[in-house]
């Protein structure tokens, strides 16, 4: 397969999905990249993550966080959504770390909300704007309603994202040893509908995913056998009906095919 068939093949699938697609794919061993859309904005859903848990790697290793700094639970951090915090009681002794590994692992809400405070939104944004993203923005806490009823949104693009992914698969974010713990963290996440979930057995992901009514994305670095990795973003948008609609269950293999596409690519170049 050609770099050319396989941006056919990413084309073909996009164009069955009933709405906007996006996507980003770049194995650096052999310096192959496709795109479509790139710097495409999107509503983030919970891939705004991905920047936060990054600059909490960042602060973590200038020493302005503390993994083991006590976080506590309070009333008024629960927020709906996915999580488990805000069914647990106030009070509830959280170290940063573990605040980080439930945004990433179960994408607790609640956690990012959290952890947004502790970090501050304007650091979260210095972090995007200082690696030279220009969609990609964190301005508000997820589930605040009063500003998402203005129309004020986290946004994220394709090409962004996998921009930070593969400085991170690379070791290039904060440095190797922290970027290795940063895509441990993310290979733990426990939604694998999406990239995950027509790749092999043996295949390794580190990923993070958000849907909301109308958008759909997951993004992340996916390992071979052999160690070799690709960084993939894919983005879904103006999608039609609820996140638990049973045409999302359509969208997701869409994306997994997407990814899989991807896999047998680079596997097939090695």
């Amino acid at each position: 397969m050609t770099i050319a068939d396989l941006k056919q093949s990413l084309d073909a699938l996009a164009e069955k999905i009933p709405g906007r697609v996006a996507y980003a794919f770049e194995h650096p061993a052999s310096g192959a990249r496709v795109e479509r859309a790139p710097d495409e904005q999107f509503i983030s859903a919970s891939v705004i993550k991905t920047p936060i848990l990054m600059e909490a790697f960042r602060q973590a290793k200038a020493g302005q966080i503390d993994w083991e700094e006590i976080l506590p639970l309070r009333d008024e951090d629960k927020v709906g959504g996915s999580g488990v915090l805000n069914v647990l009681h106030a009070g509830l002794p959280l170290t940063a770390r573990d605040v980080a590994v439930l945004m990433t692992v179960v994408s607790d809400n609640t956690a990012t909300n959290i952890m947004i405070e502790r970090l501050g939104v304007v650091n979260v944004n210095k972090f995007i704007t200082d690696h030279g993203l220009s969609v990609t923005r964190c301005v508000r806490k997820l589930y605040d309603m009063p500003l998402i009823e203005k129309g004020i949104h986290n946004y994220i693009a394709a090409g962004e994202i996998n921009y930070l992914l593969t400085l991170a698969g690379d070791g290039r974010l904060n440095g190797p040893e922290w970027d290795a713990d940063l895509i441990g963290m993310m290979k733990k996440q426990q939604y694998r509908e999406k990239i995950p979930h027509l790749l092999p057995p043996d295949a390794v992901t580190a990923t993070k995913s958000g849907s909301l009514d109308e958008v759909s994305h997951d993004c992340g670095i996916i390992y071979l056998p052999n160690g070799d990795w690709f960084a993939l973003t894919i983005c879904f948008g103006d999608l039609k009906g609820r996140e638990d609609d049973t045409n999302r269950d359509a969208a997701n293999l869409i994306m997994a095919m997407m990814a899989l596409a991807c896999y047998r690519y680079v596997a097939e170049t090695i």
